[in-house]
């Protein structure tokens, strides 16, 4: 028979002979390609080399936010971590894709955090916008991720040279909202576990003892029951606590001795009356003499008359009556 008399038939069967070859080379020539390191090609599912972009997309409607995850060159295991030289502290609201190269996913954990702008994309769970400025990062628990998963977001080792506390904004809204907490230097030393609300609320580590240390700081995020536990983070900042030196300024007042002026309408005491002189008594072998006697003196002139006094009329009884006319 004549290839052009054969039935249209026989063109799908050659197809459908030949796809499962096609696509099993391609699989070949993927894992191949995944394994000498190029990892936007791997597209296993659960392995640590797929990432996920978010970026904000201009559509008919207006902006669209989309969600973003760093690249793999934002990530370290612990070992890199510890080997790491010290950083001088960063404040950080997650507005660049490295997360101001400072703050980076630990290999190891089960999950990673992610960089995101606007709602995340589960229902009823996670902040609908930054706390400050665009960004901020969550922990995004929906399927595969499963009970006590967690995402480790890592420092640097800090170069604490002064007392510092460690500020930072956090987000914990769903019903089965799992846990965020702080550690330093692998010890937990801040933690909150279940729904907060809606809202951004206000969290602080002091870093005091850790002076002239130099401690690694990290947010671990763990995950609930279910997906509706996206916990967020935002406006990371250290805040240096040590207090300027007081100056003390003395200021001498001198003493003023001022004399007291008495009022003139106050009348001038009288003086005391003299005691009286009481005769010595007489010596021996002394004579007195006859007494004194001491006459008085014409009496003295009339003084002034005095301020005349007050007049009192009181109406006495009604007299009797007169005679009859």
């Amino acid at each position: 028979m004549n290839w052009k008399q054969q039935s249209p038939w026989s063109g799908q069967f050659v197809f459908w002979m030949l796809a499962p070859l096609a696509l099993k080379a391609a699989s070949q020539d993927a894992a191949t390609t995944c394994k000498a390191g190029h990892a936007d090609d791997c597209m296993t599912a659960g392995s640590s080399m797929i990432q996920t972009r978010v970026v904000r997309q201009r559509t008919k409607s207006g902006f669209q936010d989309v969600d973003e995850t760093q690249s793999n060159e934002n990530e370290y295991d612990a070992k890199e971590h510890v080997d790491a030289k010290p950083s001088t502290v960063k404040d950080c609201s997650f507005e660049s894709r490295n997360f101001c190269s400072f703050w980076r996913n630990v290999r190891g954990d089960k999950f990673d955090w992610r960089r995101r702008s606007g709602r995340t994309p589960s229902s009823r769970t996670g902040p609908s916008k930054a706390a400050d400025k665009r960004w901020y990062v969550y922990i995004e628990t929906s399927s595969p991720r499963r009970k006590n998963d967690n995402a480790i977001l890592a420092s640097p080792p800090l170069l604490l040279t002064q007392p510092t506390k460690l500020l930072f904004k956090y987000h914990m809204y769903g019903s089965t909202m799992g846990s965020l907490s702080v550690t330093v230097n692998g010890k937990t030393v801040w933690n909150k576990n279940g729904n907060q609300g809606n809202s951004w609320k206000n969290g602080m580590v002091d870093l005091s003892k850790f002076t002239g240390k130099s401690p690694t700081v990290a947010f671990v995020g763990k995950r609930g029951r279910s997906w509706r536990g996206d916990a967020a983070i935002d406006a990371v900042r250290f805040l240096s606590t040590t207090t300027p030196p007081t100056t003390t300024i003395t200021t001498t007042i001198a003493a003023t001795t001022t004399t007291p002026v008495m009022p003139s309408s106050v009348p001038t005491p009288l003086p005391a009356p003299a005691s009286p002189v009481l005769p010595a008594p007489p010596k021996k072998g002394f004579n007195p003499g006859p007494p004194v006697v001491v006459l008085p003196g014409p009496p003295g002139l009339p003084g002034p008359p005095g301020p005349p006094g007050h007049v009192h009329q009181v109406a006495g009884p009604p007299g009797p009556p007169g005679p009859a006319r």
